[in-house]
């Protein structure tokens, strides 16, 4: 398994595969993503071809990540796209037409360390 494989990948309750890019930046203690989409497949492509390129997602860690989620659906909230990463379980909830962007719920396994970038930009040193 490559460190970047999501596994048990859903896109509207169907299982599903799709590739794409993550560059990542942390301004103080908040990350920020950029995601390039890599085929027509992921909701990442979706939003590109309705919406151009632009914000997408804010995500918030949880402690208790099924409550969280049951409590986003009982508001009206619908999974778009799930899956695991390196234990870390991750849901996209479509909140768009209350918040005006998709909310991404995750929790972190307990140990969880992130592996090392690809590549870092600038180059150190």
């Amino acid at each position: 398994m490559s460190l970047f494989e999501v596994k048990n990948l859903v896109k509207y309750d169907n299982k599903t595969d799709f590739s794409y890019k993550v560059a990542m930046s942390y301004i103080g203690s908040i990350e920020w993503e950029l995601v390039e989409p890599l085929d027509e497949r992921s909701m990442y492509s979706d939003f590109v071809k309705n919406h151009g390129y632009g914000f997408h997602h804010v995500a918030v860690g949880v402690k208790n990540f099924d409550k969280a989620l049951v409590d986003l659906k009982e508001e009206g909230g619908e999974v778009i796209q799930s899956g695991d990463w390196q234990g870390t379980k991750f849901v996209h909830i479509s909140t768009e037409d209350d918040l005006g962007f998709v909310v991404e719920l995750f929790k972190f396994p307990k140990n969880h360390e992130s592996p090392e970038p690809e590549k870092i930009y600038p180059k150190k040193g």
